[in-house]
Order: C-alpha cells, then sequence, then structure tokens
C-alpha cells in the first residue's frame, strides 16, 4: 500500500476533509499550502533527483549504471528506487516504470521497449 495523499500542516480544515474525500474516491492528492493550487499530485511528492532516476531506469539502465552517471552509490540508487516503489506502489522495477508513465511522471519516449 503505497501513499495515497499528502497534506501539509498548514492547510485549512476544508482542505482536509476535501483531501481525505478524494483519497476514499480512489485518487491521489497533495496538499502543501493554505491555499488551493493546482498541481500534479504525483510530482509534487518526488524529488528531482528522484525524477532522474526513474527517467534512466525507464530507458534500461541498471543500477550501477545510473550510479555512475548521477555520480552517485550504487545505495543511494537503491533508496531513490526504494522510496519510488513506496511512493508509487510499486512492488518491482517494471511495476514501478509502469506506475510512472500512467501517472505521466515520465516524458514520451522515455520507454527503451
Amino acid at each position: 500500500m503505497g501513499t495515497s495523499g499528502l497534506v501539509s500542516k498548514t492547510a485549512s480544515i476544508d482542505e482536509l476533509v476535501a483531501a481525505v474525500r478524494a483519497v476514499a474516491q480512489g485518487r491521489t492528492v497533495t496538499v502543501t499550502t493554505g491555499a488551493h493550487s493546482p498541481r500534479r499530485p504525483d510530482s509534487a511528492v518526488i524529488s528531482e533527483r528522484e525524477r532522474e532516476v526513474l527517467h534512466l531506469l525507464a530507458a534500461g539502465q541498471r543500477t550501477a549504471e545510473i550510479s555512475k552517471r548521477l555520480s552517485l552509490s550504487p545505495r543511494t540508487v537503491e533508496r531513490h528506487l526504494a522510496d519510488l516503489r513506496a511512493k508509487l506502489d510499486a512492488h518491482t522495477s517494471a511495476e514501478l516504470v509502469r506506475a510512472a508513465q500512467e501517472r505521466g511522471l515520465l516524458p514520451p519516449g522515455a520507454l527503451t521497449g
């Protein structure tokens, strides 16, 4: 089970209630301020570094290759992948890429095949 909603401490009670209702309907929501702001929920939760790792994974790169390309330790790459799997409720790399694609987190043509 992954994260379906993120609500900041500064959210209003109306925003909190709306977020709970949206999650109950199966949607993913993010409310990061006290004011309503249209945001893509999944992209707001994923860091820029996680996005880079995700794009390289979708392009067919393995952990060691991603590590070298981004000048990160393999352990750090694995941590980013684990965090991404948790955020997108995926258990394998294939599920992760599929979930990211379904949520529009990968640019067109990001998949290798």
